[in-house]
């Protein structure tokens, strides 16, 4: 009974240390993406096939949207985007694109040329944006939430973060797998040499 619940007890273990593996390893990997496409196109904001994920570091946006939250924002048309849409979009008033905004559409208009640009508010501001924004400067339009979610990938792209959450966890599964087939190897000879059964013979079978 003992070595039953040993060997489901060894079993749990192994199952969690994969699914947190499963879960770090992506998210590990998008910053990786993130931060190497930030810094080889400093003027293009980071995604992957189309998707942004963005941390909003102001309430402005606050019931939808709170500051340490992350966001998800798909790259769509200017033509498709109406009235009610949340936005992401660059800072018009700021000379370079290094500032993201993401607020609401109130009022779409188009000029006499044809250019859209987009009236914009925060679901937690009193008053509308000063300056209307180009279609140019649109990122992409929301799509979804991920509480919390920016302040642990913020912690995710530390050194201490990588080591907490990453490395250490990946050494710890790695030597406990380690020592779980060594201890059920010397198992399985074990029990082979009291039938007298010859283990060399069988020791790829035990893999």
């Amino acid at each position: 009974m003992k070595k039953e619940k040993k060997h489901w007890a060894h079993k749990a273990l192994s199952i969690v240390g994969i699914v947190l593996l499963a879960l770090l390893t992506p998210v590990l990997v998008v910053n990786i993406v993130m931060i190497v496409q930030s810094y080889t196109d400093p003027d293009r904001v980071p995604d992957l096939f189309g998707v942004t994920p963005m941390i909003v570091v102001t309430d402005s946006m606050t019931p939808t949207i709170s500051s340490g939250d992350m966001i998800v924002s798909r790259k769509t048309p200017a033509e498709e985007i109406e009235v009610g849409d949340v936005i992401s979009f660059f800072d018009p008033l700021k000379a370079k694109n290094t500032s993201i905004i993401t607020h609401r559409v109130v009022e779409i208009r188009e000029d006499e040329e044809g250019e859209l640009s987009f009236r914009t508010k925060g679901d937690g501001n009193n008053t509308a944006d000063e300056v209307a924004v180009p279609a140019s400067n649109i990122v992409g339009v929301y799509k979804l939430t991920i509480p919390f979610a920016g302040q642990a990938a913020l912690f995710l792209r530390t050194g201490p973060g990588i080591l907490f959450c990453i490395v250490i966890p990946s050494l710890v599964f790695i030597g406990y797998e380690l020592i779980r087939r060594h201890l059920y190897e010397k198992q399985v000879k074990k029990l082979l040499a009291e039938k007298g059964i010859a283990t060399e013979y069988v020791s790829a079978a035990i893999h």
